[in-house]
């Protein structure tokens, strides 16, 4: 029999001819249902049944008065603030960013019947001389005079803000229990007897009106506890209220101890996995198992989430339950999805509705608001895929309202369009939801009632800030407004509790027992929470004036979570390792406790720990990427070679990057790129340098090379021709501001390192100026291979720009990215078939490539070739070129026979590219099995 079983039963023995006579006080909603189930079970005929309530509905009772909504609390918090400290409240942005903490401060103050005077002028004091130092003589400056008055405002501040709830007959939560705490003893009550039952931490007002009653004789307040932590472990943090408890005499004899934790056999299993989503497939998995073996108690199995993010991933990936499904507990506004639909909307219009905006949206706020599923039962799905494709199409990065609106919305109705004041977006925003509720027959219980939830905080919203001026509320500060009201909305879910599998937070669970427990989120920082806590009150003084500390909150999780385990039979503890980022993700403290403490206490405890994660083998080096070739691999990079050919560039990554020559050259799959370009990326910065290169010199294409007087006329005429390219690129995006602004000034960069190169080729005196020319911008080349048992394939590619200076012809590659630390590139000790020395092989590779394009076409056989990449994305420029053999020579004439490939010399590096095709299609010889592309792990 449970505790709250047996003291129902204790009570309705002694009471069972006048039960109207008294009242009970529960922690929760869940516990007074099962209290009354256990009272009527008890009961022959019909009897009145007394006045069971939470502590806030018999505190609420006492003061006669419900807590105020937070958002009136707000406006009158407000008012005062504005009066005294208008500095502070110039917008209502500017008051968001201190007022809620402080008024939660007030609240806390209130609940612990602290003088509040006497702490708020501590902290003032505290304060001024933690920033400030005032033994210093010199004058304050204005901040800090700022400062100083925000702080030792704050008395004022309560004071007025008491006053002002009062004459509006408002109320914090806090001062209804300062109240209640303050009027007990004088008070009349109706009922003759008070229990409460099942309580462990509280408040010193709570303290205080139970104790009164307590005292008078006209309470009692029954406690459990297990001995494990009271008597065991006399200093355990679970048992702390009960040595406070027992230490001021509030105890009733009707309290009970079990020693359930050190006697009773459990079976406790801590499963560690990767990712906080993974837990769920760990729930389903017990689920399954417990039907498999035939379970039928269902409502003796419980799923505890300390973390309510949890419950929408629980509820999609639990398995169908016989008995069905019930949950019991509070989830906030904020974390539902109409909430966050109708946010991203406001914020959308908002953005819109700025001045630099000009009644355009913001592409990716406009996605977000219609690619969510919501906006497909409110407006039609054509309708949203065809502006989502439009915006795509054209590369939309805003959108203009009047497009939007006459897509998505019919007739005079103008959801999307730019609003003048605050009201006029909450208008909008609930004209939006309408939509929704006109439909709302067709949708799931839990979505109706977000949606007429989501409408009374809108309604609220107005009427709040209707008599704001509008100077204090400006359009952006309504965000922040709406975000604090939503924090005190949230959809009380309420279900069976005598039946089905029950899902509940972790305060639900209090005075419950079940079988089988499955805790999710077992992880430090959520169980128990983390220490965080806003308070303009110092820690030291918050401490020495009574406020709860840390430990406090620690000792009431722990007093939690043993209670809950300590009559079950089967215990799941799932925590979770990251998956991603750097989320400290440490299994909770408590499971430690269990392994090390009470498993170690009770011998008939089962403690078991499963890894659900795979962890890599780790040795010196890395496998990134380990592709085995078969003859299907063969027979498809065949019919590729034969029918596409290959380019230098697919060649290059062969080499150095096997993983993209697998992924961009066989399989096709190029690098992911967002559907509307904003920004300047790798690829748009390559092509708008090619192409400003490629227009700079035109004019100079089979003519004389330009001279230095020239290029300093081509220098001033980067920015036209750069600003041309790119808005061809990218035709809507904003060039003269934000990243785009510093993208396009790097981008010039290049392109002025490149005019550069060839000013000091030109002064430098190491070209035949007089006879050089351009031959070539952009132009593509190829040439055929002839592959043994393959035949001939293309070898194709597009080059640069291609130099001539009589029969000589240099090519000239230009690189946007970092070069390499070797000077130049020398053929001589460069080996293409040593996978381990060739991963810095590719670029020469490309040269030699371009080079056997240029000589094949050209069909020159007393030509000359040479070839040199440059390296132009910083401003200390450098040419690179290749050689045959090493050299510390520059390129010059004078030593033009080792940078110079005739077309004897192209033929042996013509069989080197012969031999790496014939290595890609080799599955016989070890070395040639894998496709692999090897990182070391110390590199």
């Amino acid at each position: 029999m449970s505790f709250l079983h047996s003291v129902a039963n204790q009570i309705f023995e002694e009471h069972k001819d006048n039960l109207h006579d008294i009242t009970v006080v529960l922690p929760s909603q869940r516990s007074c249902i099962f209290f009354l189930r256990y009272l009527a079970d008890r009961s022959e005929s019909v009897v009145i049944a007394p006045d069971v309530l939470t502590m806030d509905q018999f505190i609420a009772s006492i003061a006669h008065q419900e807590p105020t909504e937070y958002s009136k609390l707000l406006l009158a918090f407000i008012e005062v603030a504005r009066k005294h400290i208008p500095e502070r409240c110039s917008t209502l942005g500017e008051f968001m960013s201190w007022g809620p903490i402080v008024l939660n401060d007030f609240n806390s103050l209130d609940e612990q019947l602290i003088e509040p005077i006497s702490i708020l002028t501590n902290t003032a004091r505290a304060k001024i001389l933690e920033q400030w130092q005032l033994h210093n003589d010199r004058e304050k400056g204005e901040l800090e005079k700022k400062f100083e008055k925000f702080y030792e405002s704050l008395p004022k501040l309560y004071d007025e803000f008491i006053s002002q709830l009062k004459k509006k007959k408002y109320s914090t939560r806090g001062l209804l229990y300062r109240k209640a705490a303050e009027s007990i003893n004088t008070l009349e009550l109706t009922s003759k007897k008070v229990y409460f039952i099942g309580f462990n931490a509280l408040t010193k007002a709570e303290f205080e009106v139970i104790n009164a009653l307590v005292t008078s004789g006209k309470g009692e307040f029954i406690g459990h506890y297990d001995t494990y932590y009271c008597i065991h472990f006399p200093n355990h943090e679970a048992g702390t209220f009960y040595r406070k408890w027992k230490e001021k005499n509030l105890l009733s004899p009707k309290s009970q101890f079990t020693d359930d934790l050190l006697t009773q056999q459990k079976r406790i299993t801590h499963h560690r996995v990767s990712g906080r989503v993974q837990q769920t497939k760990i729930v389903a998995q017990v689920i399954e198992q417990l039907k498999e073996q035939g379970y039928g108690d269902f409502k003796r199995v419980a799923v505890v989430l300390p973390d309510e993010n949890m419950l929408f991933p629980v509820l999609h990936h639990l398995p169908v339950v016989p008995e069905g499904i019930n949950v019991t507990m509070q989830l906030p506004l904020e974390q539902l999805p109409v909430y966050q639909w109708i946010l991203s909307f406001i914020k959308s219009v908002e953005y819109a509705s700025r001045d630099e905006s000009k009644g355009k949206f913001y592409h990716r706020q406009l996605k977000e608001v219609l690619s969510n599923a919501l906006a497909y039962s409110f407006f039609e799905p054509e309708r949203i895929k065809k502006l989502l494709q439009d915006i795509i199409d054209n590369n939309l990065i805003f959108v203009d309202h009047k497009k939007v609106n006459e897509t998505l919305c019919d007739g005079d109705q103008l959801l999307f369009s730019p609003a003048e004041t605050p009201q006029q977006l909450i208008d909008a925003a609930k004209a939006l939801l309408e939509i929704g509720i006109a439909k709302s027959p067709e949708r799931d219980m839990l979505e109706r009632e977000q949606l007429f939830m989501m409408r009374e905080v809108l309604a609220e919203l107005k009427d709040v800030t209707a008599a704001w001026p509008q100077d204090f509320l400006k359009l952006q500060d309504l965000v922040l407004f709406l975000e604090a009201i939503a924090r005190s909305y949230g959809i009380s879910l309420r279900g069976e509790p005598v039946q089905g599998l029950q899902i509940m937070g972790m305060l639900e669970t209090r005075l419950l027992d079940f079988d089988t427990i499955i805790i999710l989120s077992a992880n430090d920082g959520i169980l128990p929470k983390s220490a965080f806590h806003q308070s303009i009150i110092p820690y030291d003084i918050a401490v020495a004036h009574g406020l709860p500390e840390h430990r406090h909150q620690l000792a009431i999780y722990s007093y939690h979570f043993y209670q809950l385990i300590r009559n079950a039979k089967e215990i799941h503890l799932i925590s979770y390792a990251p998956a991603i980022g750097n989320e400290q993700a440490i299994p909770s403290r408590f499971i430690y406790q269990i392994e090390w403490e009470l498993a170690a206490e009770n011998r008939k405890i089962e403690f078991n720990y499963i890894a659900h994660i795979l962890t890599p083998k780790i040795g010196n080096y890395s496998s990134e990427f380990h592709l085995k070739k078969d003859e299907a691999f063969v027979r498809d990079l065949s019919d590729r070679l034969k029918s596409k050919g290959i380019s230098p560039t697919h060649l290059a990554n062969y080499i150095e990057r096997p993983r993209d020559f697998y992924t961009k050259y066989m399989l096709g799959i190029q690098d992911v790129e967002e559907d509307v370009a904003e920004q300047a990326d790798a690829r748009i910065k390559g092509v708008a340098v090619h192409n400003t290169l490629k227009r700079l010199y035109e004019p100079f294409l089979n003519s004389t090379f330009p001279n230095v007087e020239a290029l300093k006329v081509l220098e001033a005429q980067v920015d036209q021709i750069l600003d041309e390219e790119l808005h061809r690129e990218l035709p809507n995006a904003d060039w003269n501001t934000g990243r785009n602004f510093l993208e396009k000034f790097l981008i010039k960069q290049m392109i002025l390192n490149q005019l550069q190169i060839d000013r000091n080729r030109l002064t430098d005196q190491t070209l035949d100026t007089n006879n050089l020319s351009i031959a070539h911008l952009e132009k593509s080349f190829e040439t055929t291979l002839l592959v043994p048992h393959l035949g001939e394939i293309k070898l194709y590619g597009t080059l640069d720009r291609l130099e001539r200076a009589g029969n000589h012809f240099h090519n000239i590659d230009y690189k946007t990215g970092s070069a390499p630390s070797n000077k130049h590139f020398d053929l001589e000790n460069i080996d293409f078939f040593d996978k381990k020395k060739r991963i810095n092989a590719g670029k020469p590779l490309q040269l030699l490539c371009y080079l056997l394009m240029v000589a094949d076409s050209l069909g020159k056989n007393e030509s000359s070739y040479s070839a040199a990449l440059h390296f132009i994305k910083y401003k200390k420029e450098q040419e690179k070129f290749l050689f045959k053999t090493k050299t510390n020579n520059w390129y010059s004439f004078d030593n033009f026979d080792n940078f110079t490939f005739k077309a004897e010399d192209l033929e042996t590096y013509r069989n080197i590219v012969i031999r790496l095709i014939e290595e890609m299609l080799d599955i016989h010889t070890i070395e040639n099995q894998y496709l692999s592309e090897i990182k070391e792990l110390n590199n």
